[in-house]
């Protein structure tokens, strides 16, 4: 995500103090980025709609139990916005059959994006397929291993292999 000059800790303070203008410039800065993740994220757009709008409001009833503690109040939002995209996709994944899983087109004006989408391309398939089950899909070890019809075991060190992979061939 790029650099913002956005005050994200001054804006969730505000929304504490119930200054919804500021939820609503939080969300006019936001919001765009946030569906865009969350359409990568879910099968359908109204599901990525939901979830965005969902976190919004969490954003809004949640925002006094933001402190400086709890890291950058970027990270704070966007780990609503995960968890929340998490529960759709454990809701609807259990209704889908497994399917072979793709990178979406990586975006050509970015180089370190097409770099990572190229270097996950690459990985062998028994890698590949529990990490992207776990971002684009949200599920953890023991569902992908149900999912694959593999051990848990095998899936943690598939996706450990993975990342390290990635770490040593994708800059930081």
């Amino acid at each position: 995500m790029p650099a913002s000059s956005f005050d994200y800790e001054t804006a969730l303070i505000a929304c504490a103090r119930g200054d919804s203008d500021a939820l609503h410039r939080l969300y006019r800065h936001e919001a765009r980025h946030m569906l865009a993740l969350c359409q990568r994220m879910l099968p359908q757009s109204t599901e990525a709609q939901d979830v965005v709008r969902d976190t919004f409001v969490l954003i809004w009833k949640n925002s006094a139990s933001y402190t400086l503690d709890s890291g950058p109040a970027r990270g704070w939002i966007y780990s609503i916005l995960r968890y929340r995209a998490r529960q759709k996709l454990r809701h609807t994944a259990s209704q889908r059959p497994f399917t072979e899983l793709s990178m979406p087109t990586p975006d050509p004006a970015s180089a370190h994006r097409h770099s990572l989408a190229h270097q996950v391309q690459r990985l062998p398939s028994d890698q590949r397929r529990p990490l992207l089950l776990a971002f684009y899909q949200g599920l953890s070890y023991s569902e992908i291993a149900q999912r694959m019809h593999r051990p848990i075991d095998e899936i943690k060190r598939c996706v450990q292999e993975a990342l390290l992979d990635l770490q040593e061939v994708v800059p930081a």
